[in-house]
C-alpha cells in the first residue's frame, strides 16, 4: 500500500468501526422553521470510483505539489506544467479535467484533447497552451496506465471503496432529504438531476470542483485531502457544498437565493469584476451546506469552514467579516427569525458597508 492510500485507509479505519454511532437520530437534529426537507425529490447524488479519473487527478495533484511525487506520473505532471504556469495550480480547468473525468482510459482522453487548438486566450491577455500539453500528458499517462492499474490502483481503490461504504451508511440514506432542505431553503425548484460525484484520492487545490458538461454537472472530490482532520463530516459537507453548485447552475429562476443575492450585490455597486460578487454567493453555499449538515445529520457538526487544514487557516477566518455576515443572517432565516429576502438584503448591505 502506498503512503497516500495508507493515509486514507488509516483516516477511515476508526470511522468504519464507529458506523453505528453516527448521530443521525431525529431528536438530535436542529429543527428549521424556514424550510423542511423531504426524501421525495427527483435529484440525487451518485458516488463513482473509476481508475482513469484517479490517475488523471493524481497527475494534477502532483503537478500542484499537494501529493507526494510518484515516479510513474513524472512525465505527465511535467507535461501539465505549461498549462499550470498560465492558470495557476488552484481550481479546475474544464477543458482538460472533464476529459480526465469522463474518459475510461488514456485513449479516451486523447480523443478529447486531439480536437483542441494549439492555444486559447487567457484572461490575463496571454495564451494557454493546449494541444501540445494535452498530447504530452496522454503519452505520459498511456505509459503509466498498465503499471498504475497493477501497482497503484488496487490499494487506492480499496481505500476509496472504504470511503464510499462509509458514505453509503452515514450519508446516502438521508441525502435526498438534505437536497430537499437545501432546495427549499434556497428557493430552487427540484431539477431532477442525478449528480455524479467522482471520489479520488487527490486533486489539485481546493480538493473539490464542480464542472458543467453537456450531460449536466459533474463533480470530483478528493477524499484524502478532506480527511486531514480525520473528521468524516468534512467530506459529507463537501458533497452538499458541491451539490449547491450544481443546483445553482441548474436553476433558471430569478427568485432563487443566489440570483437574488447577485442582483442585490450589483445594485450596491459590486460588479462581476469585484471578487465579492463571486465570493459572497460562494460563502452562502458553505453556510447552507453547514446548516443542512446540522439540521439533517448531526446537530454537533463542526463546519468545514471552521476547520484548519494543515498550516492553512480556516476558510471562514480567511474570509473575514463577510463570512460572519453571511452565516449570521442565513442562520436567522433558517431559524425562522427573518424571511429569505430579508436575510439576503442584510447580507448584501453588510458586505457592501464592511468593505
Amino acid at each position: 500500500m502506498t503512503a497516500r492510500s495508507s493515509a486514507l485507509a488509516l483516516a477511515l479505519m476508526p470511522m468504519v468501526l464507529l458506523l453505528g454511532c453516527t448521530p443521525n437520530q431525529a431528536d438530535e437534529v436542529i429543527p428549521t422553521a424556514a424550510a423542511e426537507g423531504s426524501p421525495d425529490v427527483g435529484s440525487a447524488i451518485e458516488l463513482r470510483i473509476e481508475p482513469f479519473p484517479e490517475l488523471y487527478f493524481a497527475v494534477r495533484a502532483q503537478a500542484a505539489g499537494v501529493a507526494a511525487p510518484l515516479d510513474l506520473l513524472d512525465v505527465s505532471a511535467r507535461a501539465w506544467e505549461p498549462v499550470q504556469a498560465e492558470i495557476g495550480s488552484f481550481g479546475g480547468f474544464w477543458r482538460f479535467d472533464l476529459a480526465g473525468l469522463l474518459s475510461s482510459d488514456p485513449s479516451g482522453f486523447l480523443e478529447w484533447v486531439a480536437e483542441y487548438p494549439e492555444t486559447i486566450p487567457s484572461r490575463g491577455g496571454g495564451s494557454i497552451p493546449m494541444l501540445g500539453p494535452g498530447i504530452a500528458m496522454h503519452a505520459g499517462m498511456q505509459a503509466a496506465w498498465a503499471p498504475f492499474l497493477s501497482e497503484e490502483w488496487p490499494q487506492r481503490q480499496e481505500a476509496l471503496e472504504a470511503a464510499r461504504q462509509r458514505l453509503e451508511q452515514s450519508f446516502m440514506p438521508k441525502h435526498r432529504e438534505a437536497l430537499s432542505h437545501m432546495m427549499h431553503s434556497l428557493g430552487i425548484d427540484d431539477p431532477g438531476l442525478t449528480v455524479p460525484i467522482y471520489l479520488v484520492t487527490h486533486t489539485q487545490p481546493p480538493g473539490a470542483t464542480t464542472y458543467r458538461s453537456r450531460g449536466g454537472p459533474v463533480v470530483v472530490v478528493s477524499a484524502e485531502s478532506l480527511l486531514l482532520n480525520e473528521r468524516f463530516s468534512d467530506l459529507e459537507e463537501t458533497l452538499l457544498h458541491e451539490t449547491c453548485h450544481t443546483l445553482d447552475a441548474a436553476s433558471d429562476k430569478e427568485t432563487d437565493a443566489f440570483s437574488v443575492l447577485r442582483r442585490l450585490l450589483a445594485e450596491r455597486g459590486i460588479s462581476e469584476s469585484d471578487g465579492r460578487f463571486h465570493d459572497v454567493p460562494h460563502l452562502l453555499m458553505f453556510a447552507q451546506a453547514e446548516q443542512t449538515m446540522r439540521r439533517i445529520f448531526d446537530r454537533e457538526h463542526v463546519a468545514y469552514g471552521d476547520s484548519a487544514r494543515g498550516n492553512i487557516a480556516p476558510l471562514y477566518e480567511r474570509s473575514g467579516q463577510a463570512a460572519i455576515d453571511v452565516r449570521r443572517h442565513w442562520s436567522d432565516y433558517l431559524d425562522g427569525r427573518i424571511d429569505r429576502d430579508t436575510a439576503l438584503a442584510q447580507i448584501s448591505r453588510d458586505v457592501a458597508v464592511s468593505n
